[in-house]
């Protein structure tokens, strides 16, 4: 009798580890998916400023313009993508309670 109760409880324990460690990685993926954007977005900065100033063909400078807005609304929607994974993660702990 002693030994199902201690085993329970041990189980109960390992299980609540088992999610918090699952919920620490859920969310350091989410941080390491918002440096992917950022990263991104700023290879996505450099490459139109690089073809504004070092290439004198008009795609090339259509595609500088292109590449400068799509930038911004890269790093937009993965900050937009991590509040939104931030709160969802946040939502889980509390309803796991852990």
């Amino acid at each position: 009798m002693l030994w199902q109760i201690m085993g329970k409880k041990l189980h109960e324990r390992r299980e609540r580890d088992d999610m918090q460690l699952a919920l620490l990685r859920t969310s350091l993926a989410n941080r390491r998916t918002l440096l992917t954007y950022c990263n991104a977005s700023i290879a996505m900065c450099l490459t139109g400023v690089g073809f504004l100033k070092l290439m004198e063909h008009a795609v090339y400078t259509a595609l500088g313009s292109v590449l400068l807005v799509l930038s911004p609304l890269t790093l937009g929607l993965g900050l937009y993508d991590f509040f939104l994974t931030r709160k969802l993660i946040q939502k889980e702990k509390e309803d796991a309670r852990v």
